[in-house]
């Protein structure tokens, strides 16, 4: 498994029962002189395109996530693609995102190397996460975490699977007590959560 997207933050996505669940924190630190701070700009939210809910969350840089909330027409499914939310996602959706990221300033071409911020998506009951060169990844796992505060997270969120307690039958509580957890071992993690799932 691997943890990306950044020095700060938390998100988590956690699929049961055919819904997706993805929760984050609100911390924001600036690079320069390191002041922290809250946002109440999401670093999770909800799209909708021809009826089909998208929800996402991201970690790096705010602007990485204002064009993608605002500026990345989302792609239809549509075609071969439709079947594959994997294929589509490379094919369709990250070639939109890259050119967005780019044009905006939200990513970086060093020596033929382009980089954006890390996320995750849950679309049609699926999780997947994309990296920062923007690789797509399909978990193995019912949940995945990036950010500085995702080791913690992923332990909570292994831990509480594996009880037999009635924590596991309530998505949004246990995306809670893990972002609890990760804000508790870093001080790269701070309330509110901001929590959003698909229909």
């Amino acid at each position: 498994m691997f943890f990306f997207g950044g020095l700060m933050t938390c998100v988590i996505g956690y699929v049961q029962d055919g819904h997706v669940w993805i929760a984050g924190d609100s911390l924001s630190i600036d690079s320069t002189s390191m002041e922290v701070g809250t946002r109440t700009d999401p670093k999770v939210f909800m799209r909708t395109a021809s009826g089909v809910a998208w929800v996402f969350g991201f970690s790096g840089s705010y602007r990485f996530g204002q064009i993608l909330l605002h500026e990345v027409t989302l792609p239809t499914f549509r075609g071969p693609d439709r079947d594959d939310v994997h294929r589509f996602l490379v094919k369709r959706f990250i070639p939109r995102l890259r050119k967005a990221a780019s044009e905006g300033g939200a990513s970086s071409n060093e020596n033929g190397i382009e980089t954006g911020g890390a996320l995750l998506i849950g679309i049609k009951g699926q999780l997947f996460a994309v990296d920062t060169d923007f690789q797509v990844a399909s978990p193995t796992n019912s949940y995945y975490a990036i950010g500085a505060g995702a080791h913690f997270a992923s332990a909570s969120l292994y831990t509480m699977l594996h009880l037999k307690r009635k924590t596991r039958r309530d998505p949004e509580r246990m995306v809670t007590i893990a972002l609890e957890c990760a804000e508790h071992h870093s001080g790269a993690v701070r309330r509110p959560w901001v929590i959003v799932h698909t229909p």
